[in-house]
């Protein structure tokens, strides 16, 4: 839940979203409703998946890997080419 904010601080997200903090719950709310967000698409897409039988008798789940793979590398890409001051 406070990885988006983690990103956005590191400046891999847009800060301006992501920065503020709940006094209360010491999260950024903004940062829980995008966690909450992905999660429940991944949630559909599995469900979906399973109900129709889209990928036999196999699972989505085993492609969670490559979905994070898919988003975190141009972030991590992008972060890495702004430190190094070339972006």
């Amino acid at each position: 839940m406070r990885l988006p904010h983690a990103y956005a601080e590191k400046g891999m997200l847009p800060k301006r979203s992501l920065e503020g903090i709940h006094p209360k719950y010491q999260v950024s709310v903004a940062s829980a409703v995008l966690f909450t967000a992905i999660t429940l698409v991944w949630l559909l897409i599995h469900y979906l998946t399973q109900k129709f039988g889209i990928m036999g008798k196999g699972d989505v789940s085993k492609y969670h890997c490559l979905q994070l793979h898919l988003l975190y590398h141009p972030l991590s890409s992008r972060h890495q080419t702004q430190s190094r001051g070339l972006g």
